[in-house]
């Protein structure tokens, strides 16, 4: 009974109870890629994105503890704690390999004690690799079952990867399908660029469906548009990092995206 009514009080923060939409901010590149503009010092940025409140914030284990008094009061957003690593897009910097590797670094249960109200993990497809497939869907599933014991939301960033084009419309679909069959109850993917192909992504997924920004747009132009088309197909809403962190001003996306994302208005 308890770990329901928990589940309920924090999915509640993580989507907004209004719109039925959700803004996550994405500040746990360093873990995955490195350093990166827009990331340091940390404090600063989350203190920063905060203010301009999103629904939820999205860390690595190390980063919550230096920071996790920016989460402290009333009207804070909500937080969601990365519960494993990859190297996958690690390509042309420092540490590059060819051979993908992904780990769990934090059990929900730990993450539970933090005080978060979410965790995500990542699933892979495409990558031409079944033995890290079947690793990463038996991680999936044990998060899924360990977060449902305590009443913990699960976000399940389901993308292709390996691939030729990370945003082919059946390549998304299969992993977002595999995802919200394994457990899911929050799916992170990639846009795939029209309006129809995703709305046909969304069918196959039986819980809210978000989208990831991945690297920087060529414009902001670029960005309203592309979560105009997601949410008008049927998307609950954004995860994003470098589109926020690395604009010329991080607040004013906040509050642009949350016009298309909350109001249904264009740019």
């Amino acid at each position: 009974m308890y770990n329901k009514i928990g589940y309920e009080l924090r999915m509640s923060r993580i989507i907004n109870p209004i719109s039925g939409n959700t803004i996550i901010v994405a500040i746990d590149h360093g873990l995955i890629i490195g350093p990166i503009s827009g990331i340091a010092p940390i404090e600063d940025v989350v203190k920063r994105i905060s203010n301009a409140s999103p629904e939820a914030i999205q860390l690595s284990p190390g980063s919550v503890s230096a920071v996790f008094r920016v989460f402290k009061g009333k009207n804070r957003p909500a937080l969601i704690l990365r519960i494993d690593a990859t190297n996958t897009w690690r390509k042309g910097l420092p540490g590059e390999n060819e051979n993908i590797f992904h780990t769990g670094i934090i059990s929900p249960l730990e993450a539970l004690k933090i005080g978060v109200d979410g965790v995500i993990c990542f699933f892979f497809v495409g990558h031409n690799d079944a033995i890290l497939e079947g690793e990463m869907m038996q991680h999936l599933s044990d998060c899924s079952y360990r977060c449902r014991e305590i009443g913990l939301p699960l976000i399940v960033e389901a993308v292709p990867v390996g691939v030729e084009n990370e945003y082919e419309h059946k390549l998304v679909r299969l992993a977002v399908r595999v995802a919200s069959e394994a457990g899911a109850d929050i799916i992170k993917t990639n846009y795939t660029g029209d309006i129809d192909s995703f709305r046909d992504v969304l069918e196959h997924a039986s819980v809210p469906v978000l989208i990831r920004g991945g690297p920087k747009t060529k414009s902001v132009e670029e960005s309203f548009r592309m979560v105009e088309d997601a949410m008008k197909a049927g998307a609950r809403g954004i995860v994003f990092g470098r589109n926020i962190l690395q604009a010329e001003d991080p607040s004013k996306m906040i509050q642009d995206f949350s016009k298309i994302v909350h109001e249904g208005k264009g740019k």
